[in-house]
């Protein structure tokens, strides 16, 4: 309540958001709540919203009620939409569809059309389309994939996987003859980029281009991860003493560079320190954060350290760019 009387939705640039069995909604909710719409929100509810003000009093009219006091703009067997100002008021004639959505969601065949299609319609009323959509083989949205999007500055990355619920069981309905294969073993999906950013396979490692869609294969545990970055990163380069002595610290500093006067984002590099006979020193490994595409660490040597060529092996874990570099102790 208090968010919304806030102006969360406004402030957060919303632009759906759902109301369903929001009895209790005070004075002030409602104000912020109508300004926002007004202003070009999209808001579902139910006849239920604002019913009881904050305290939980029964209202004689409720809170929401001028939302939906006009003529429908369009009428439906699920739902009308009344406009208000430059937004939209979509009231449901059964909230109880939605309330069980975090359940069907998930499940396949036949039994759960009905709601995808119903959300899929809520959805356009608001204009919302998916900025990265999974497709399956035949080209439609993959059915049990969540693709889940984080913004880093510049950066963008991507995660798709399989949501089998909360408890990481698989749910049927009654009815459902669906086998729900996709859940437990791998599956054919199209990740669909639209060409705008430099992609790249961040497990794989796999630089994609310019790439319009990526097929691959999803794992039922395992995500695919996916970096898109407004540039391409040339190399990853290493600047270190050729030599150093026992006891002694040495400074390394670390760079990212891209082509053009690109703006870098953060990047995280993993270091690993290895010594003369092969073996990863892991009290010398670790993750940087790069600033401005460039990382400071130092190494200090332990006195005992034995002699001879040491390398520092470097890998952007956005991109998979690898660089590697050996110096001598001494």
């Amino acid at each position: 309540d208090h968010e919304t009387a806030g102006g969360l939705l406004g402030k957060g640039k919303i632009k759906l958001h759902f109301m369903l069995n929001a009895l209790a909604v005070s004075d002030a909710e409602a104000k912020a709540l109508t300004a926002w719409v007004t202003a070009g929100g999209v808001v579902v509810l139910d006849k239920w919203a604002g019913a009881f003000n904050e305290h939980g009093r029964g209202r004689a009219r409720g809170a929401l009620a001028a939302l939906t006091a006009g003529e429908a703009a369009d009428k439906s067997k699920a739902f009308d939409v009344f406009a208000v100002g430059k937004g939209r008021v979509v009231l449901l004639h059964k909230s109880s569809l939605l309330g069980r959505y975090p359940t069907h969601r998930i499940s396949g065949g036949d039994a759960v059309k009905p709601m995808k299609v119903l959300f899929g319609r809520l959805l356009a009323v608001a204009a919302i389309t998916p900025v990265v959509p999974a497709l399956d083989e035949t080209g439609k949205h993959h059915h049990g994939v969540e693709v889940v999007r984080f913004a880093d500055g510049p950066a963008q990355y991507v995660a798709v996987l399989f949501n089998t619920g909360y408890d990481g069981r698989i749910r049927k309905l009654k009815g459902d003859k669906s086998k729900l294969a996709c859940f437990t073993t791998p599956s054919k999906v199209n990740v669909q980029f639209k060409g705008r950013r430099h992609a790249y396979n961040i497990r794989a490692g796999k630089y994609l281009g310019k790439a319009k869609s990526d097929s691959a294969t999803l794992d039922p545990v395992a995500p695919l991860c996916y970096a898109l970055l407004p540039y391409k990163v040339d190399k990853v380069t290493i600047d270190a003493p050729a030599q150093a002595t026992p006891g002694k610290i040495i400074t390394v500093r670390l760079g990212v560079q891209a082509g053009g006067n690109a703006k870098l984002a953060r990047h995280v590099l993993r270091v690993d320190v290895l010594g003369p006979d092969g073996k990863l020193r892991t009290y010398y490994s670790r993750n940087l954060d790069t600033t401005g595409g460039k990382a400071e660490m130092t190494i200090p040597l332990a006195l005992n350290e034995p002699t001879g060529p040491w390398r520092i092996r470097v890998q952007d874990i956005a991109t998979g760019t690898k660089a590697e570099k050996t110096f001598r102790v001494k």
